[in-house]
């Protein structure tokens, strides 16, 4: 555990956050501020469909599956444990970090679809082929690099072990806090039967959403997404409206704290790094995954699809992160314990019409549909990358040792696997970042030709 958090710790420091962000801006100030004056439109566009057009799913259905990946339980806990670790400030660098990813996920989207290729019948597309089609041939060993640690990351860390081990900790939580009903024990560490239960329930469930493909994915993710997320927006929303009288009180809090220049040493660099480090984590602007998703959009632009892509952003970011930190800052819950406790608190201390065993399933179904949607939206991601890796061989192996990592992943150690899952994901920024750098002309000189034309 030390060796990965030094190794994370090392990956994702100032360098790679400032960098990140400087290209976040370089893209915003290139193409015009397109993440503000074309977001009203990129809730047309995602619905906007011409006779013809080539692509496997629709404009929305992509964004869902997108969202699926990215909408997770890292809008919920991660928030708590960003607030715990940055402090309240870390979400004001959160919402800002946001608006500057914007760009950059309008700018790799474009690159997915502009340098997609059809293959099979199906429309495959992402940083490995804008890398080796947009880059060269010469830099087809980057373009693998991505493919193995995208491969990795799903396997080991996003999209499986992180998400099981939030939701059977919530189901146990909610049945079995004390586990008295125990499974078994490892190490000395007692599993309920409800962990059993739900780990198998989850890995079936994945089971039968992943033999369908894109298409059953993003059909899924078009139910769940919305529906969940709307659940979860009302209830944060009622926390919020029920302390308005304070709200003006928690915002001053939240710019102070972020602005806390008398202890820079610790307070705001911290709450800098913090909350642009778990921004970059909920909406996994720059990671290359989202491209991944809108390659196979019904479009012939690349230009809308971009627009609909960053959406996402503002939608997982810029509207998720900054309800669930106001809920929890304004219900006035203590910050002690583990974040889902933090989250479970929240709901409780924050809703009085409903009493606290409700608003304990609320919150424990919402973590497990939005965990549930996030395993088999990285699912299409790591899958993607890895028959990349491999020219299509051992996919079935694959698919097969995701499904157990679902079920296995409820029994293992989290925090190893979480360090894993940063340190994956900073090794898959790194060879993403390099492209955006590297076809930053082709983004900005084709969408000027777009934005001429809109």
């Amino acid at each position: 555990m030390n060796w990965l958090s030094k190794l994370s710790d090392a990956l994702w420091g100032f360098p790679l956050i400032v960098t990140l962000f400087l290209v976040g801006l370089y893209f915003t100030v290139k193409l015009r501020f397109i993440q503000i004056k074309f977001l009203p439109k990129s809730f047309r566009y995602m619905f906007e469909t011409k006779e013809g057009a080539d692509g496997d799913i629709t404009g929305f259905g992509a964004l869902c599956t997108e969202l699926a990946a990215t909408l997770g339980t890292g809008n919920i806990v991660g928030v708590a444990a960003a607030i715990y670790l940055g402090g309240v400030g870390s979400l004001f660098w959160m919402v800002i970090t946001a608006v500057f990813m914007m760009a950059i996920k309008y700018a790799e989207s474009f690159l997915a679809v502009k340098f997609r290729i059809q293959k099979n019948g199906s429309f495959l597309g992402g940083p490995f082929y804008y890398i080796e089609r947009g880059m060269g041939k010469k830099f087809k060993p980057l373009a693998k690099a991505f493919a193995l640690f995208g491969s990795l990351a799903g396997l080991l860390g996003m999209g499986t072990v992180t998400q099981i081990k939030s939701v059977t900790s919530a189901v146990q939580g909610f049945f079995d806090p004390h586990i008295k009903a125990v499974a078994f024990s490892i190490g000395g560490q007692k599993y309920s039967v409800f962990t059993v239960i739900c780990a198998v329930v989850f890995t079936i469930l994945t089971f039968f959403v992943l033999v369908g493909g894109i298409k059953r994915i993003a059909r899924v993710s078009e139910l769940f997404i919305p529906l969940m997320a709307g659940v979860y927006i009302f209830f944060c929303l009622v926390i919020i409206l029920t302390n308005f009288g304070n709200l003006g009180t928690a915002l001053s809090l939240i710019l102070k704290d972020a602005f806390n220049f008398k202890s820079a040493a610790g307070g705001f660099f911290i709450s800098l790094k913090v909350g642009m480090s778990r921004g970059i984590f909920t909406n996994e602007a720059g990671l290359g995954t989202a491209p991944i998703a809108s390659a196979c959009a019904k479009t012939s632009s690349p230009f809308k699809q971009g627009v609909v892509s960053m959406c996402g952003t503002f939608i997982d970011t810029v509207i998720m992160c900054p309800l669930t930190g106001l809920a929890i800052i304004l219900s006035g819950t203590n910050f002690s314990g583990d974040p889902e406790n933090v989250m479970a608190q929240t709901f409780k201390n924050g809703v009085n019409f409903l009493s606290d065993r409700v608003m304990e399933g609320i919150l424990a179904a919402c973590l497990v549909f939005f965990a549930f949607s996030t395993i088999i939206g990285w699912n299409f991601f790591a899958l993607s990358c890895f028959r990349y890796f491999t020219n299509d061989k051992g996919v079935k192996a694959y698919n097969a040792l995701y499904i157990l990592a679902v079920f296995l992943g409820a029994f293992v150690p989290f925090s190893a696997v979480l360090k894993l899952a940063d340190i994956f994901n900073a090794l898959m920024l790194l060879p993403n970042l390099t492209a955006l750098i590297f076809l930053r002309k082709i983004v900005i000189n084709e969408t000027k030709k777009s934005l001429n034309e809109s």
